[in-house]
């Protein structure tokens, strides 16, 4: 519960309509509600208090009907602040017919945030965006492109033309990418999430992009790409098909329309208000109602600032809080203190003087906490353990503090995490003095350095390197961390840029993101001469570790074979030894397989350890010769030693494998227990996709012993319900196909027929598996006596059978044919 959240929003609402908390209670009374009185008011507002779920739901009638809550999605944001939730009748007694409007935009399919409340569209900039999409002259393989200065509106504006119904009913999509916050990769996976497209753990940049440009080659969809810096940021998510319109944003002095190949039709410039009333407009927006000289004064401010919408931002969330117009105009026409202007940032003066009202206006301590963010990576985000480290202090003074910044637009909130407006980050940075850029420096570099080394629990499982999960660092902080590894070999600094570039690495290969992980090891190939060399072995086997990933298995021998070449050390050597017994063992080359897992048996025996990684490989290579019962054993001391460890993810995984090696060798009933045991630890991690792939080799086993009852309990309570939580996206090929027989074997008619007729539709699904599906699927048809049905079935499924003379299918298929033609 965030009651401290809920009152400051409460509050700008409330200053917002220009009400005293006096008169807020006056208006809640005459709404029917007796209980408020302005302590209570102040008392919410403070954050001391929440409101009582009545007095929440006068305060939500009272702020919908005068349009400071907007729609659902606001309402149910600031509801969750007190963790609560509205319900769809609650919603719809609120909103009326704009609450299904607003759940139509709300769809998983249209992933595009709100834009703020207080915006204000640049009407010219929206009618020519509008225009263009709507023209059929462009197509989402040539964007368009939205440019202007810093600060004007470019996201929002983007934000504000997806929003609109109009848009809704042109599109099927819209798809949101923010390149300020995360890379194109990370877009991609997002994406494909949404539009059911299973990637199949390919992290391959420009293979998802064609996997993504086939399935939006006969969609509509709206494609937006905000911020982009560089033309190579855009190119992975330029995926539309003719119906698509991809829309980018990026600054003006920016090279990417050219790089791009955007012609000048497709460019639109937003240009900041200047003097007209849509700046005024704006600060009515963020204050409420203004007095007749408080009209004269905003259209002055307005003036001064030439209508950036930026520096009016700033301005009118100081204003909200001191209400000194007077003074901020005096500050504006003279500032008492201007920071010189960074080349380049002239057209931002306006920008500049707000802010340093803004900053002149907090004390010094909190100046000099806001100067040190300077040292963050320009695009990073960053969370409370960050700024708890670079101001020394504890959580709660954190909060505080970084609530005064935001309450003077010095910092943004996104969600969980905070991020500095690019021209914002410039100001911090252009006030930190060289005592204060270096401690900012030393700070980020041990804090990272210790969030991903020192707090790691580190095995080899396969030689993969594991971290443990207190180690949770946001996607969004990897700028920050690859921006300070630069800045330290940079200045020479091999020993801290070391640790951060390896812990990038590592962190690349724990969450299996391979081909960045390739890059990644080829930048620090570069200037491995300047390393240790037990160091650089462990560059070489993440490097190994990333190309054994991407299937490039030869070349990830020869990485493993330099990382021993660059170690003594006996553990390295261990899991290395590992490694490439099990890479030999995908080129099918069992001798040298052999010999390396010798070689590592050898040192465990020496130390007198078998690790779990070591033992997993083991039992891989028994199985692959066929020594069931011993790749069994290994498995079971692997599993014991995965949780010795903590690793209780790892020991899952392996209680897997036992049961499909238990099932392989006919112990159905171990097999089962097993799967059940692996589903239920899975449900615990969350993992819907894992467990749903448990209880369904569960399904297996009750299916082919012919356990209809138990079926039946399992089909009902807990298949169906995870089908539906998990999306088509998500769902193995072969899964369709047995869920299909489940629902036949129970004669659950309907539900076959709507598995089976999406199992013949995927590109994952051998033809084999298709036409014995047809076969399967036809026999049921026969069986509930739609004949029709049954010999359309066996007229797709007999070409293929005849083609690979497969007799007995054949034989089947006439039968079934018979017994469909009889009267």
């Amino acid at each position: 519960m965030d009651a401290r959240r809920f009152g400051a929003e409460l509050k700008r609402m409330r200053k917002a309509r220009g009400l005293t908390q006096e008169a807020l209670m006056d208006k809640l009374r005459a709404l029917g509600y007796p209980g408020f009185d302005p302590q209570i008011i102040s008392r919410i507002e403070c954050g001391r208090r929440a409101p009582t779920q009545e007095q929440l739901w006068f305060l939500l009638q009272y702020f919908v009907r005068e349009g400071e809550v907007r729609n659902p999605q606001q309402a149910q944001g600031w509801v969750k602040l007190l963790g609560r939730n509205l319900s769809d009748s609650e919603l719809e007694e609120l909103f009326g017919e704009q609450a299904k409007e607003a759940y139509s935009l709300a769809q998983p399919e249209w992933s595009v945030p709100c834009e703020p409340a207080y915006y204000v569209v640049p009407r010219r900039a929206m009618a020519a965006l509008e225009a263009l999409v709507e023209s059929d002259e462009w197509n989402g393989e040539w964007p368009i492109l939205i440019t202007g200065m810093a600060g004007v509106g470019k996201t929002t504006l983007l934000k504000a033309f997806a929003r609109r119904p109009e848009r809704r009913a042109q599109f099927q999509y819209a798809l949101w990418a923010d390149l300020a916050t995360r890379d194109a990769l990370h877009w991609q996976g997002r994406w494909a999430e949404i539009l059911g497209l299973d990637l199949g753990g390919i992290a391959d940049a420009d293979r998802r992009r064609g996997m993504l440009a086939v399935r939006l080659e006969h969609e509509s969809a709206l494609l937006l790409i905000n911020d982009v810096w560089e033309a190579s940021e855009a190119t992975p998510l330029l995926v539309g098909g003719p119906a698509c319109r991809t829309v980018i944003s990026t600054r003006e002095e920016l090279p990417v329309g050219a790089e791009l190949r955007v012609g000048g039709q497709a460019r639109i410039c937003v240009e900041p208000f200047g003097a007209d009333a849509d700046g005024v407009t704006l600060l009515r927006k963020y204050l409420g109602e203004l007095s007749e000289s408080e009209e004269q004064f905003a259209a002055e401010i307005v003036r001064l600032v030439e209508g950036l919408p930026l520096a009016l931002e700033i301005l009118a969330a100081l204003l909200l809080y001191s209400g000194q117009w007077s003074e901020v105009l005096d500050d504006l026409r003279e500032p008492a203190y201007l920071p010189e202007l960074p080349s380049g940032l002239e057209r931002h003066r306006s920008v500049w003087s707000a802010l340093t009202i803004g900053y002149n206006r907090v004390d010094k301590v909190q100046q000099r906490r806001f100067r040190v963010l300077g040292g963050l990576a320009e695009r990073a985000t960053f969370g409370w353990e960050t700024a708890s480290a670079l101001w020394s202090l504890d959580g709660r003074a954190v909060r505080q503090t970084l609530l005064a910044l935001q309450g003077r637009h010095l910092v943004r909130r996104e969600g969980e995490r905070y991020r500095l407006h690019r021209l914002v980050h410039r100001f911090a940075r252009s006030l930190m003095t060289d005592e204060e850029a270096e401690t900012s420096y030393r700070v980020l570099v041990t804090h990272f350095a210790q969030r991903f080394s020192t707090q790691s629990n580190r095995f080899m499982f396969g030689g993969r390197q594991h971290i443990g999960p207190g180690l949770a660092v946001a996607e969004s902080e990897w700028p920050q961390v690859r921006a300070l590894a630069q800045q330290t070999t940079a200045r020479g600094d091999w020993d801290s840029g070391y640790r951060l570039m390896m812990a990038v690495a590592n962190y690349l290969a724990a969450s299996e993101r391979w081909t960045p992980l390739v890059e990644w090891c080829e930048s620090l190939a570069a200037i491995a001469p300047r390393w240790k060399e037990p160091e650089w072995a462990d560059v070489m086997r993440n490097w190994g570790l990333a190309l054994l990933a991407d299937r490039r298995v030869e070349e990830a021998i020869l990485r493993f074979k330099d990382a021993l070449s660059y170690t003594d050390n006996e553990g390295d050597r261990f899991g290395i030894f590992t490694l490439l017994a099990g890479a030999y063992l995908e080129l099918q080359d069992r001798e040298r397989s052999w010999r390396y897992l010798q070689r590592a048996e050898q040192l465990a025996e020496q130390h007198a350890v078998f690790s779990p990684g070591y033992l997993k490989a083991k039992a891989k290579w028994e199985a692959t010769w066929g020594h069931r019962a011993l790749a069994l054993q290994c498995l079971a001391q692997a599993e014991q030693g995965f949780r010795s460890l903590g690793a209780d993810m790892d020991a899952t995984t392996i209680t897997e494998e036992r049961a499909g090696l238990c099932k392989e060798m006919g112990d159905l009933s171990r097999a089962e227990g097993l799967y059940r045991r692996a589903a239920a630890e899975r449900k615990g991690y969350g993992q819907v996709h894992s467990q749903l792939r448990c209880l369904i080799e569960v399904g297996k086993v009750l299916w082919q012993s012919g356990r209809d009852e138990e079926l039946w309990a399992l089909y009902d309570n807990e298949l169906s319900s995870l089908w539906q939580e998990l999306p088509d996206g998500q769902k193995e090929p072969d899964w369709w196909l047995w869920m299909g027989f489940f629902a036949a074997r129970l004669e659950e008619i309907e539900s076959c027929r709507r598995y089976w007729a999406k199992a013949v539709e995927i590109p994952g699904l051998s033809e084999q598996q298709k036409v014995e599906i047809r076969l399967e699927w036809a026999g049921v048809e026969v069986d509930i006596g739609d004949r029709q049905r049954a010999l359309e079935l066996l007229a797709e499924a007999e070409p293929h059978f005849r083609q690979v003379n497969d007799t007995e299918a054949l034989a089947d298929l006439d039968r079934l044919r018979h017994r469909a033609e009889l009267p």
